[in-house]
């Protein structure tokens, strides 16, 4: 057994040589390269500004989640609660964030998740306006959501 840091690990995985090798050095730069492009996008003042607006995007869907599970409850749901997770991760997954972590998201991913929350915000919105059935409402939110990632070419992981 041998101890060694990130940089001997480094420097003896690059002498290997072949096929194989080859591919896995290609992967180790683009990850690298990858992760360096990442820390300094969430050092730029965009990604700041973004992630800001993606905050307060967050508390109006927020405040309009926990309006829709009282709705749910009055119309006799008793897993109204499931509502504010199951919308959250629908979100997340559509602007192709994993980790539900948005402090690791991309600009690109919290410009999509600020609109995918907005359609959200108003489908709900709009069908208890209508006294719409509170499943209905939420299918309607998945459908729209879905259209959302369907014209704008995102893809789900």
């Amino acid at each position: 057994m041998y101890n060694m840091n990130r940089d001997g690990f480094s420097l003896l995985a690059m002498g290997f040589t072949g096929k194989k090798a080859l591919e896995w050095k290609l992967k180790y730069m683009n990850a690298f390269n990858e992760m360096e492009r990442l820390l300094k996008e969430r050092q730029s003042v965009q990604w700041q500004q973004t992630r800001s607006e993606n905050r307060n995007s967050r508390r109006l869907e927020t405040d309009t989640i926990k309006i829709f599970v009282a709705y749910a409850k009055e119309q006799g749901s008793e897993n109204a609660e499931r509502y504010y997770c199951n919308l959250s991760k629908m979100a997340n997954k559509v602007a192709g964030i994993t980790s539900n972590n948005r402090d690791k998201a991309t600009i690109f991913q919290l410009n999509n998740l600020i609109l995918i929350e907005h359609i959200i915000e108003q489908v709900i919105r709009e069908g208890i306006k209508k006294e719409r059935y509170y499943k209905d409402i939420f299918s309607d939110c998945k459908k729209r959501v879905e259209q959302f990632r369907e014209i704008s070419f995102l893809t789900s992981k």
